[in-house]
C-alpha cells in the first residue's frame, strides 16, 4: 500500500491542506464539550455568574472579606482592582442601591481574575459560615486555629474584629489554619460554588437582574459554540473536497498507469494476468484503493488528535474517572480485533473470487457461438452460477460481519454513557464535580472512543485496499518481454523492403521443446 503513497506526491499542496483544516476541524471538536459545559454550569446553574470575584459588591461586605484574605494580597491585588462606583456606572450596571458605597471591578485579566477568584472562594465562604450562611459550624470552623478558644461563645461581628486586630502573622497562621480545615471538610470544587452562591446572594442584595444576566450568558455561550460547529462543519466540507479531488486522481493517475503499461504486454505477460484479471485489477481494485484513501485522508489525520486531545480534556476536567476511559477503549478494541481476524480471510478471498466471476464472464461471451453449437449452455450457467455464488457467499459473510459492527459499538458507547452517569452522579452528590462537567466527560468519552473506532475501521479496511494495491502494483512492476531497443539500429538505403527470417526457433513459455526450429526464409516485398 506504500507503494500507492509514491503516486500521490503530485498532490502535495492538497495533502497540507487538509492537514491543516483537520487539526482545525478536531481542535473546534474539542472546544464544543467545554462550552457546553459552560451553558450548564455558568448559564444555567450559576445564572451567568462566572467567577467568584464580584464585580460589584457593597463596601461593609468587602471590608468583612479582606479580613479573610493575606494582607499583601488584599493590599496589593484586590484593593486596586476595585474603585467606588459613580451614579452613572451603577444605573449602567442595574444597580439600584443608595445605602452605602458600591465598588465595582475593573478592567482584570484572566490571570488576575484567576488570582482573585482563589482569595474571595476562601472569604466569602468564611463569611458565609460566620453569618450562619453555611451547613459548617462557625466554632469548628475556628476550633483548627490557635484562636479557636478565643472564639468560643462570640458572635460574627465579634470574631471579625478579634480577627482585624491581629497582626499580620498571626492572622497567616489563622488563615493556613483554616485553609487546612476547609480542604479537610469541604470536598474539591465547593469552595466555588459556595463562593458563587455568595456573589448571587449580594447581587440580589444590589438589585441587580440576575435573570438578564443569565439570559445573556446563554446566548453568549451559544453564538460561540455556533461559530466554532460552522467552523467545524467548513473545515470538514472542505477536507471531503480535497479528499476526493485527490483520491479522484490518483485513481485516474493508476488507470492511465495500468493501460499503458497492458498495452506494453507480449503474449508471455498476457498469459501470466489472464484478461480477466487484468480486467478487475484496473476497476475493482483501483476502485478499492481510492475509497480507502478517501477515508485516510479524512481519518488518519483527525483520529489521532481527538483521540489525544479528548484524554488530556477529560484528565483536566476529572481524572478520578479516567478509568472508564480505559474500559471503553479496550471494549472497541476488543470488538475490532474478533471483525479483523473473521473478516480478514474473507476480504482476501473476494478479490480471487471477483476474479473468477470475470474469467467466467468473459469466456463465455468470446465463446458463445462455439457454446451454441455443442449445446453447452447448460454447463456454462452452471459455471457461472457456482463462481457467482461462491462470490455472494463470501460478501454476505463480510457485510453481515461489517452491518453487525455499528450497532455494537453504539452499544459500547451507551453503556459507557451510562457507566459515567452512574459514577458521575455519585461525584455530584458528594460535590467534586458539577453536572455540566459530567456532560463535557461523556462528550470527550464518546469522541475518544470514536476516534478509536475510526483508526480500527481504517485496520480494518487497509488490509483489502493493501491486497488490491500489490494486484496494481505486480501489474505496473511486471518487465516487458517485449521491448523496444534503446539505440535501435538503422535500415540499409538500399535495403527493398524484404524481411528475412535466419535459423528462427520458437517455443511457449514453459515447454520442454520448440515448436519451430531454425526456420529460414525471406519475406520479400509484395509477396
Amino acid at each position: 500500500m506504500h507503494k500507492m503513497l509514491r503516486h500521490m506526491k503530485k498532490y502535495a499542496g492538497m495533502l497540507a491542506a487538509i492537514v491543516a483544516l483537520l487539526v482545525a476541524q478536531a481542535m473546534c471538536e474539542l472546544w464544543l464539550p467545554t462550552y457546553t459545559a459552560a451553558i450548564v454550569d455558568v448559564g444555567i446553574q450559576q445564572q451567568g455568574i462566572e467567577h467568584s470575584t464580584p464585580r460589584a459588591i457593597r463596601q461593609s461586605t468587602l471590608e468583612s472579606l479582606i479580613l479573610w484574605m493575606p494582607q499583601e494580597e488584599a493590599q496589593s491585588l484586590v484593593k486596586p482592582s476595585y474603585a467606588v462606583g459613580t451614579p452613572e456606572e451603577l444605573a449602567k450596571q442595574g444597580i439600584r442601591f443608595e445605602d452605602e458605597p458600591v465598588w465595582l471591578l475593573g478592567k482584570a485579566d484572566d490571570s488576575r481574575l484567576e488570582q482573585l477568584d482563589a482569595l474571595f472562594d476562601r472569604a466569602f465562604l468564611i463569611h458565609g459560615v460566620l453569618n450562619g450562611q453555611s451547613e459548617l459550624d462557625a466554632g469548628m470552623l475556628m476550633a483548627a486555629s490557635d484562636a479557636g478558644e478565643q472564639a468560643a461563645g462570640m458572635t460574627a461581628g465579634q470574631i471579625q474584629s478579634m480577627v482585624a486586630a491581629m497582626d499580620g502573622e498571626q492572622r497567616m497562621a489563622l488563615l493556613r489554619a483554616l485553609d487546612e480545615r476547609l480542604l479537610t471538610v469541604l470536598p474539591e470544587g465547593t469552595l466555588n460554588q459556595a463562593a458563587i452562591a455568595a456573589v448571587k446572594a449580594e447581587y440580589e442584595a444590589l438589585g441587580m437582574d440576575l435573570r438578564s444576566m443569565q439570559q445573556s450568558a446563554i446566548w453568549r455561550i451559544g453564538a460561540m459554540m455556533l461559530l466554532i460547529a460552522l467552523a467545524s462543519a467548513g473545515a470538514a466540507v472542505a477536507v471531503g473536497y480535497l479528499g476526493s479531488r485527490a483520491s479522484a486522481g490518483l485513481g485516474c493517475d493508476l488507470r492511465q498507469a495500468v493501460f499503458h503499461k497492458v498495452l506494453g504486454f507480449g503474449q508471455q505477460e498476457m498469459d501470466g494476468f489472464s484478461t480477466a484479471s487484468l480486467i478487475t485489477r484496473s476497476t475493482n481494485d483501483i476502485q478499492q484503493v481510492q475509497n480507502v484513501m478517501v477515508m485516510l485522508l479524512r481519518m488518519v489525520i483527525y483520529a489521532p488528535i481527538i483521540g489525544v486531545g479528548g484524554v488530556i480534556r477529560t484528565l483536566q476536567t476529572n481524572a478520578s474517572m479516567a478509568w472508564i476511559i480505559a474500559v471503553g477503549v479496550a471494549a472497541v478494541l476488543g470488538i475490532v480485533l474478533v471483525l479483523y481476524l473473521l473478516g480478514m480471510p474473507r476480504f482476501k478471498r473476494m478479490q480471487t473470487q471477483v476474479d473468477q466471476v470475470n474469467r467466467v464472464m468473459r469466456e463465455t461471451l468470446t465463446g458463445l457461438p462455439v457454446i451454441r453449437a455443442f449445446c453447452t449452455q447448460k454447463r456454462e450457467e452452471e459455471r457461472f452460477d457456482a463462481a457467482s455464488r461462491a462470490l455472494t457467499k463470501t460478501q454476505l459473510f463480510v457485510g453481515r460481519l461489517m452491518g453487525g459492527m455499528m450497532p455494537m459499538m453504539m452499544l459500547t458507547m451507551n453503556g459507557i454513557s451510562i457507566l459515567i452517569m452512574w459514577v458521575g452522579a455519585g461525584s455530584i452528590d458528594a460535590g467534586t464535580m458539577q453536572v455540566g462537567d459530567m456532560m463535557a466527560f461523556i462528550q470527550y468519552t464518546i469522541q475518544i472512543i470514536s476516534a478509536f473506532l475510526m483508526i480500527s475501521m481504517m485496520s480494518v479496511m487497509l488490509p483489502r485496499a493493501s491486497v488490491s494495491a500489490n494486484r496494481i502494483q505486480e501489474v505496473l512492476d511486471t518487465k516487458l518481454s517485449i521491448t523496444d531497443p534503446a539505440t535501435p539500429a538503422a535500415f540499409e538505403e538500399s535495403a527493398s523492403g524484404t524481411v528475412e527470417f535466419r535459423d528462427v526457433s520458437f517455443r511457449y513459455p514453459g515447454a520442454d521443446e520448440d515448436m519451430l526450429s531454425h526456420i529460414s526464409f525471406p519475406a520479400r516485398h509484395g509477396e
